[in-house]
């Protein structure tokens, strides 16, 4: 037996019973067609096809180079890619059939990038730092050059060029528990470093990583004191800066710091407020100062 249809609603839309069930006829009349989800909207602007790539297993990670020349791919498979961006002035004006879309270009492969699936990547935004995540638990962080496409030694000179650690070209973190689900970097203003925050699964952790040394300090450590209940550890380097690291949760697992200070001399000493969350500096730039949170 046919299903009875509301009346003036168009037998090429027919509705199942169970939708209109409870509604008045007017009520029936309001309810709105909906329009594909393929269609196109608006004034029927339509993108289409420039590259493809295509792998044996799903493609989870994908991200821009900062100068536009080059998109980076992660897969299930354990490879990265590293494409050149095409030339979309010569895209064609219809969209194109799926045989005739062009392959994407890999400039960089490698084919065992992780021991796991590249489930998050991102490069940094002087484009020279290039970061992968992994369900093996494990951040890979390379140096990336951006004139020969190349995953190597940097050769482009700044200010504060990064340390030895990176000369080699790359480092695996291990500061994650569980899956690295998604990581980016930032530019921190205070002392001009590059810092990588990551997050994932398993503790459900942030990480955060300074990229300029991949490690708390890059000189000789001057000065360590606990915070009120050892939550805190706050330490200070001839590197000039002040860093508090996270004491809580697993010891035996690399722990989160941050820089949270920086003097244009060496650091000599630090300690902490006996109550509030502030602390005192000395450094060989002939200053003391009483750092604090802002106010919010």
């Amino acid at each position: 037996m046919m299903p009875s249809v509301a009346p003036n609603v168009p037998m090429s839309h027919p509705m199942r019973p169970q939708s209109i069930a409870g509604l008045s006829q007017l009520q029936q009349q309001q309810i709105p067609q909906q329009r594909p989800v393929s269609a196109p909207t608006g004034m029927g602007v339509q993108f289409v096809p420039v590259c493809r790539y295509e792998d044996s297993q799903a493609i989870r990670a994908t991200s821009f180079h900062p100068s536009g020349r080059f998109f980076a791919l992660g897969t299930n498979s354990k490879q990265l890619h590293i494409c050149l961006y095409p030339d979309i002035k010569k895209t064609q004006s219809r969209p194109m059939a799926h045989e005739s879309t062009r392959n994407a270009e890999i400039a960089v492969t490698r084919p065992k990038q992780h021991r796991g699936s590249v489930y998050c990547l991102s490069f940094n935004p002087n484009g020279d730092l290039l970061a992968t995540g992994s369900n093996d638990k494990t951040i890979r962080l390379m140096a990336f050059n951006e004139d020969s496409c190349r995953i190597g030694k940097l050769v482009r000179k700044r200010a504060l060029l990064y340390r030895q650690i990176f000369l080699g070209a790359e480092m695996e973190l291990t500061c994650h528990d569980g899956t690295v689900r998604d990581l980016i970097f930032i530019e921190s203003s205070i002392n001009r470093s590059t810092i990588l925050v990551s997050g994932g699964a398993g503790n459900c952790h942030l990480n955060v990583t300074d990229c300029n040394t991949g490690q708390p300090h890059g000189d000789e450590v001057r000065t360590v004191r606990f915070s009120n209940a050892a939550y805190y550890l706050l330490t200070a380097s001839y590197d000039k800066r002040v860093v508090i690291t996270d004491m809580r949760g697993d010891l035996m697992a690399p722990l989160m710091y941050l820089p949270v200070a920086e003097h244009s001399d060496k650091v000599v000493q630090c300690r902490w407020h006996p109550h509030d969350f502030s602390f005192l500096s000395t450094s060989a730039d002939r200053s003391a100062v009483l750092w604090s949170l802002p106010n919010r």
